[in-house]
């Protein structure tokens, strides 16, 4: 089980609005199943209810052999004026190697709640395929909780892994020395600059990149600071072109 704080939710709800053109991989999965819930509702269609958590697991079609590519089942879970205060009402079918930004190239609404729900997935599981974003504390289930589950037949441990975005660091940067490496030089030294957060296609194995050996996965860049830490933060410009 997984709680995503406002923080997380929020990232993965700008993410959701990128396409996500590496191909979903298993081990970007957080689990073979589980279970979201978001600090904040996402709003993903107009007069519909937003979606508020989701549930996923391994899906396979009776008598399908189990050397294809895997694929799991999710349910998208909207608020609701009920107890429980949520209720099933999409249900989505992803399959390893599937490239969002095609597969819903042309959807919106529904397809934007399980695209936001991906982008989780990618949040929680980046620090498997580069540098983590995202931190992962684990709140255990009071024993005498575990202990009623167990008589109603719940056998779950009842841990809920709480997702936040990690502190974001001022950035340290390595100077640039000039030609003959007698003194230290800076390519910007003009002042500083917030690089916006973005979404890189990130390509695991640069050795087999030029025969196309290689595997990309989807990596989140959080905004940071850019530029010498002595300098001011420089104006933002806006160029308008006129017609």
């Amino acid at each position: 089980m997984y709680f995503a704080d406002a923080d997380t939710t929020a990232v993965a709800t700008r993410k959701a609005a990128r396409p996500r053109k590496a191909p979903l991989d298993p081990q970007r999965v957080p689990s073979p199943a589980g279970f979201l819930v978001l600090d904040q509702p996402v709003d993903y269609a107009p007069g519909l209810a937003p979606l508020v958590a989701a549930s996923w697991s391994v899906w396979r079609v009776p008598g399908q052999s189990e050397d294809g590519p895997t694929t799991w089942s999710l349910t998208l879970y909207p608020h609701v004026t009920a107890t429980p205060p949520i209720a099933p009402i999409g249900f989505e079918r992803l399959t390893a190697g599937d490239v969002l930004a095609e597969k819903y190239a042309a959807s919106k609404d529904g397809d934007f709640a399980a695209r936001a729900i991906v982008a989780c997935w990618d949040l929680i599981t980046q620090e498997r395929v580069g540098k983590g974003v995202v931190g992962v504390a684990e709140e255990k289930r009071r024993p005498v909780k575990a202990r009623a589950d167990r008589r109603r037949g719940i056998t779950d441990d009842g841990t809920v892994r709480l997702v936040t975005i990690r502190g974001r660091q001022a950035s340290v940067l390595s100077p640039r020395r000039a030609k003959d490496g007698t003194a230290p030089t800076r390519r910007y030294d003009r002042g500083r600059w917030m690089v916006h957060e973005h979404t890189r296609d990130h390509c695991t194995n640069p050795t087999l990149h030029r025969d196309g050996g290689c595997t990309h996965q989807d990596i989140t860049i959080l905004d940071y600071p850019k530029g010498p830490a002595d300098k001011p933060f420089l104006d933002t410009v806006y160029t308008v072109k006129a017609d």
